[in-house]
């Protein structure tokens, strides 16, 4: 549709480039609510606007020219001059994702509840690259970050990077994200009654003006330094190698003074103690010939001092015979002892034998067999008697022969059943050898008691001995040792085999006992039935009635018998088996414990043999110290035999000692000089030698430091010139040639700039009424205001 303005030129399109103004604004969270485009052009002359872009719509801010859109391509007509027109793009990716987060006193808010709101503000917008835009602008614009706030309210406690500035009543504070860079801004502010004004976001290219000195220059100081640090490492390399030499050769240097210088120390030591000695020996020989008849005379003493000291020594080995004797009759007294501890093992052995008896006459003995025959015999006599006495009381006297015949058998029954009522075989004789066999070990262990009790209290005095003497109280304490030993071993054996056989003696006797109380009611039953059987057998038809009542009597009152016997050998066979039990773990037990017993007599006895071991040391040692007598009156005498050839022979060698000592003054003299010159000459060799190695040390150590050095900074100038342009090369700003934002027909473009604007927090509608009225301008407006005022 043409306008009423007329273009009768050519149908011009637009010859000089354009630019693009792309105007976004983002909600409180950073998401992008609305995006569109001015597109800026200046003509030269009148014509058509030709440009290409997708847009939703368009909307010519210039004129009332409509706009003619085909596809992507943009049509209009405008006169020479500015021209302006706006396309929006709400689903157009900006090159930047930003992403804006609120917390107040640490916790998470919205932008809506923080509004008017008082406490701690921490505010944190983070910005990255947009991978569904072109890199092109996040590679090459800079972009600034602006936040407003009333300064009444608002207080900043943290804004790392940012520029603060005053704007009227409010705070700005700037922030700059360099091209290719994300950006993590984070404010921290102590606020009341919050409010703010809209985030402003600016992207521009980024371009500056910086002019770099020339470093060929300093580069070339740089390749001279490396030329020196060479020249010196070789210098300290040499060095070194030849402080190496001079240590070698110094050290065999100093190996030659040093020897030479000890064999001249001692030579002049040797030779300081020989004239030394000279001096007083001719000191002692001059003293000498001056007293020489007081020596006679003191010689005659010492060898009868000598004579008297031998007569003590022999006294002294007459007293050590005697001592040894006491010793050997103490070592005597000491093998009895042992002697009647092997007795008393031999009383233990026996002991042992009969407690192991007693163990196997106790399982032989089936004491369950002897009291179930025990109570069939007894039922045997209650029933023949109730058969006699029934038979009597029926029978008549021609039928009496054979009552004869069943009443002997019944006598004969009864002496059998007497007979085997007695003690079990062999138990008496058993109880009897075990308590003589534990009286034995009581004597035997009364017996020890004195032995221990000698052992603690010797006579000393009898045995002839010291009691202060070293080894007679190692002897004493040795002896005591024993002592107590042989008292832990006594009672052992009392408490694991004295008493735990008494225990077994005083069951037996128990048992034995109750046996025979059992036993007992059977015993005599013989006796009572025989005046019984003889009145059967000499049967008197007068005396018949008494037989009948005897024998309903004897009958009646052994069925009670019988009775309780019955119910006593039950008891009995119930509790035995327990008895009998308990009776053999005692047996075990008293054996164990006389195990035990020939085990402490074992070790009695080999402390035995350690006490004769020391008599006999001791014993060597007194027959050592009287030979050593003997031994020392033969030198006494050959001192005395031997003074007077003594006597002359310093009396000679006073006379011409003299002549000696003089020239050995003068000899020492000399060396002492000649040996303190070779010390001299051995520790300078020494000091050289440690300077010559700490100076090998340390060339050492700046040899190495300088080939450090000198690798470290070989090719320096090439790297730190390397390392300059590549720094330039990234912090200035690299080549770029504007491209369209809305599409890439747009060639001819100047200029591409962003304004993104967030919203508000706490602007209410009616304020936003009265800037309207105030200003009197349409949004629109407001934006080619805006706009015009960022062209050239």
């Amino acid at each position: 549709m043409l306008s009423p303005i007329s273009y009768g030129q050519t149908k011009q399109t637009n010859d000089s480039p354009k630019q693009e103004v792309v105007y976004a604004k983002i909600d409180h969270t950073g998401a992008v609510d609305s995006l569109s485009v001015v597109n800026v052009f200046r003509l030269a002359r009148d014509g058509v606007v030709t440009d290409f872009g997708e847009y939703e719509s368009t909307t010519n801010l210039t004129n009332l020219e409509s706009i003619e859109v085909k596809g992507d391509r943009i049509e209009v007509p405008a006169k020479a001059g500015i021209f302006y027109y706006q396309g929006n793009q709400p689903d157009r990716a900006l090159p930047w994702l930003v992403d804006i987060d609120y917390f107040l006193d640490g916790k998470a808010v919205s932008a809506e509840e923080l509004a008017g709101k008082t406490g701690e503000l921490r505010l944190r917008l983070r910005i990255s690259n947009n991978p569904e835009a072109d890199p092109i602008f996040f590679e090459h614009y800079l972009l600034q970050v602006s936040l407003q706030f009333p300064q009444d309210g608002f207080h900043v406690l943290e804004a790392k990077d940012a520029t603060e500035a005053i704007s009227g009543e409010d705070k700005l504070l700037t922030y700059t994200v360099l091209p290719d860079k994300a950006a993590d801004i984070e404010l921290i502010a102590s606020v009341r009654d919050f409010a703010m004004k809209p985030i402003m976001l600016n992207g521009l290219p980024f371009q500056m003006a910086l002019e770099l000195p020339d470093m060929d220059d300093s580069l070339g100081d740089l390749a001279l330094l490396q030329d020196a640090i060479k020249q010196l490492n070789d210098g300290a390399q040499a060095l070194a190698d030849g402080l190496a030499l001079a240590g070698s050769g110094g050290s065999e240097l100093y190996g030659g003074a040093d020897s030479l210088a000890g064999g001249g120390f001692q030579m002049s030591d040797g030779l300081d103690q020989f004239s030394e000695g000279l001096y007083q020996y001719q000191s002692g020989l001059e003293a000498y010939r001056d007293g020489v008849v007081a020596f006679d005379d003191g010689l005659g003493q010492l060898v009868d001092g000598i004579e008297q000291l031998s007569d003590g020594l022999n006294d002294y080995a007459a007293g050590s015979d005697q001592a040894t004797d006491g010793l050997n009759q103490y070592i005597d007294g000491v093998n009895q002892y042992v002697g009647g501890v092997n007795q008393a093992l031999d009383m233990i052995i026996p002991l042992i034998n009969e407690v192991e008896k007693a163990k196997g006459i106790l399982e032989l003995i089936d004491f369950s067999e002897a009291i179930e025959q025990t109570k069939i015999a007894s039922n045997r006599i209650d029933q023949a008697l109730r058969e006699i006495a029934e038979a009597i009381g029926e029978m008549d006297v021609s039928q009496f022969e054979a009552m004869k015949a069943s009443s002997a058998q019944l006598l004969a029954l009864l002496e059998s059943i007497e007979a085997e009522a007695g003690a079990i075989p062999g138990l008496s004789d058993l109880i009897s050898r075990l308590q003589a066999a534990n009286g034995n070990l009581e004597t035997q262990l009364q017996a020890l008691e004195t032995i221990a009790y000698q052992l603690r209290h010797p006579d000393l005095t009898a045995l002839g001995v010291d009691p202060e003497d070293v080894n007679t109280q190692s002897l004493l304490a040795y002896m005591a040792s024993q002592a107590d030993q042989l008292d832990g071993v006594m009672a052992e054996i009392r408490a694991g085999t004295l008493h735990p056989v008494a225990g077994i003696i005083s069951e037996l006797i128990e048992f034995e006992a109750g046996l025979q109380d059992v036993l007992g009611g059977l015993s005599g039953l013989a006796d009572a039935y025989r005046p019984i059987d003889d009145m059967i057998q000499g049967f008197d038809g007068s005396a018949l009635e008494e037989l009948k009542n005897r024998v309903l009597a004897a009958s009646e009152r052994y069925s009670e018998l019988n009775e309780e016997f019955q119910r006593y050998l039950d008891e009995m066979g119930e509790e035995l088996p327990a008895m009998i039990e308990e009776l053999l773990a005692n047996i075990d037990q008293a054996a164990d414990g006389m195990n035990q017993l020939r085990d402490g007599g074992n070790s009695l006895v080999s402390g035995g043999e350690d006490i004769r071991a020391g008599f006999a040391q001791l014993n060597d040692g007194a027959h050592e110290l009287a030979g050593g007598s003997d031994q020392l009156v033969l030198g006494a005498r050959q001192i005395r035999d031997g003074s007077s050839g003594l006597t002359y022979g310093i009396r000679s060698l006073a006379d011409n000692f003299r002549l000696m000592t003089g020239g050995s003054s003068e000899i020492a003299y000399g060396l002492r000089q000649l040996a303190g010159g070779i010390g001299a000459y051995r520790d300078g060799i020494g000091a050289y030698i440690s300077g010559i190695t700490q100076a090998g040390d340390g060339s050492r150590q700046l040899a190495d430091g300088t080939d450090q050095l000198a690798r470290e900074t070989d090719g320096m100038d090439e790297q730190m010139k390397q390392q300059i342009e590549e720094m330039t090369e990234e912090f200035l700003p690299k080549d770029f040639d504007p491209v369209s934002f809305v599409s890439n027909k747009n060639t001819e473009v100047e200029v591409v700039q962003f304004v993104i604007m967030g919203q508000g927090i706490n602007l209410t509608p009616e304020e936003a009424e009265e800037v309207v009225e105030e200003d009197d301008q349409t949004i629109w407006d407001r934006v080619v205001d805006l706009f015009k005022n960022l062209l050239p």
